[in-house]
């Protein structure tokens, strides 16, 4: 899951050039998530003639979940959600870093130009065991507004994050777009 940065005017358009980078660069079977991310991130560098310019196009949250056999896999660089499902309850994780989202663009931008985050970034992993955890999945921070319904809707939304039904998650946001006032995207 990707999300511009919405102070940043053109966040939006690096975040899809990053995203057609990167599903080539994770073509190659033998490189790891975290390094497709760097591989698409030094050639987008590549594109753009001056920091100022890679600096605000590529300013956006990456959010990836994973599973495997015995576990779920969060990778978090920036703001969001993580949504984790114990088989009773659905509970939400918020990753925030305060004023100054962690982006991994960073890593790339002069340590002078950076209030936070001269020593670069690098991806929180987030562990959840299988035995604990029937599902997990991660969302933008437009979550955040979820604690602005009405408590029916609160409850049909959780409803339909444990049952996976993804046409009504889209239904009860879309209902509720006077409340979400934010882009969402949830991947599970």
């Amino acid at each position: 899951v990707l999300d511009g940065c919405g102070s940043e005017r053109f966040s939006e358009i690096g975040t899809r050039l990053f995203a057609q980078l990167f599903v080539e660069n994770m073509k190659n079977v033998l490189k790891s998530f975290e390094d497709a991310v760097k591989d698409t991130f030094e050639q987008l560098i590549k594109i753009f003639p001056k920091e100022e310019f890679y600096a605000s196009n590529l300013s956006f949250t990456i959010l990836a979940c994973f599973e495997t056999e015995e576990e779920f896999i969060v990778y978090s660089c920036g703001d969001g959600y993580i949504i984790i499902d114990n088989g009773e309850t659905i509970n939400l994780i918020e990753l925030d870093d305060g004023e100054f989202p962690k982006y991994y663009i960073y890593n790339y931008v002069s340590r002078e130009s950076l209030q936070v985050y001269q020593d670069g970034v690098t991806f929180t992993i987030d562990r959840f065991s299988k035995s604990f955890f029937k599902n997990v999945g991660v969302a933008t921070d437009g979550l955040r507004f979820y604690e602005n319904l009405e408590i029916l809707e609160k409850n049909k939304l959780t409803q339909a994050f444990k049952e996976g039904k993804a046409g009504k998650v889209k239904i009860l946001i879309n209902r509720n777009r006077n409340i979400f006032k934010d882009d969402i995207t949830i991947c599970f």
